[in-house]
């Protein structure tokens, strides 16, 4: 296992595993809710499943069978006091400064006292990612204080799903202890921009009672696709969607409780599909999964991603005819998550 270095150059000891490396940026909040700069995270995963283990929590939530009348009871979630940011990007000089920039607008945004980390997860980039990333967080801050970020080097093959649950097991044990059911992990991707109110709108859904959240992904560039292809692309969304609710899934744009997450064993480690896949297991589990209109992202309409079976695939399989497009074709079939 190679030896993890952090900005100030102390050795961490516990690197994150083969092929990675890491620099950390910014602060993490301590248990007295002091900044620690620089911190090193805990060491060992043991150290980390004991800290997030579940405690009982005042309150309960009542809901009622759909079979018969007996009451199901579920101990009431707590309110979110920390968060957790994973960004995985692969070759995204292009997107990556606007990505930074829209996540520390929303942490700007989001509630005085609230601990976060970020890990930025760079997969065996050959372009000026790295370069671009380091330089923008050098220059970003949360309220005069430098943007935490921690930033994760990988130059082995490796899936998707796999980076994204690093990079959010990476952001856990940075994170101050406390019980799982009050962190609230995010999902985004580097070619995406979130809205500065991102934060803010997963949280007010979790602290609704939500245990995961589903949001939409909004084209940055639509008029890309021609009028054909945004008529279809269109008609894709609109099947999915019901009132205030809808059936598309992207990783771009996925939020869920810490200890959901951990009950299912995180992101499957899966070249594509890892999002969706991550809900069907919180479903399964019986997690309560919100799916609201109301929280958006802005990602990338290029047609070439950076895995097979992502959004840019989907976009550049859209009809380019009008003649190629039928009402048979418009189906409900969630969206693919936006892939690095």
């Amino acid at each position: 296992m190679p030896l993890s270095v952090d900005q100030c150059g102390y050795p961490c000891g516990d690197g994150p595993g083969p092929g990675v490396r890491h620099v950390t940026f910014g602060f993490d909040l301590g248990h007295s809710g002091h900044l620690h700069p620089n911190r090193s995270p805990t060491r060992g995963a043991a150290a980390l499943e004991v800290s997030l283990d579940t405690e009982p929590l005042p309150g309960e939530l009542t809901d009622q069978t759909a079979d018969d009348d007996r009451a199901v009871i579920r101990t009431a979630n707590p309110r979110i006091r920390a968060i957790g940011i994973v960004v995985p990007a692969r070759d995204e000089e292009a997107h990556i400064q606007r990505c930074l920039r829209g996540l520390a607008s929303a942490l700007e945004q989001s509630p005085r006292g609230l601990a976060c980390a970020v890990c930025l997860v760079l997969d065996r980039c050959t372009d000026r990612t790295p370069e671009l990333a380091l330089s923008e967080l050098a220059r970003l801050h949360i309220r005069g204080t430098a943007l935490p970020v921690q930033v994760l080097y990988n130059d082995r093959r490796a899936t998707v799903g796999a980076l994204r649950d690093a990079g959010l097991r990476r952001a856990l044990r940075r994170l101050p202890e406390g019980p799982a059911a009050a962190t609230w992990l995010l999902s985004t991707d580097a070619d995406t921009t979130v809205e500065p109110g991102w934060v803010v709108d997963h949280i007010r859904h979790a602290d609704a009672g939500a245990d995961a959240v589903a949001g939409l992904a909004d084209l940055d560039d639509p008029d890309s696709l021609g009028p054909h292809g945004r008529r279809r692309y269109a008609g894709i969304l609109a099947a999915g969607m019901h009132d205030d609710r809808h059936t598309h899934v992207y990783g771009a744009n996925l939020g869920v409780r810490a200890d959901a997450y951990l009950d299912v064993g995180g992101f499957p480690s899966v070249a594509t599909g890892e999002d969706q896949q991550l809900l069907a297991r919180l479903r399964a589990a019986g997690h309560r999964i919100a799916t609201p209109t109301d929280v958006r992202v802005r990602t990338s309409s290029r047609l070439h991603g950076r895995a097979t079976g992502g959004l840019a695939e989907l976009l550049r399989g859209l009809p380019m005819t009008a003649e190629s497009i039928t009402a048979e074709s418009i189906t409900a079939e969630p969206v693919p998550a936006p892939a690095t």
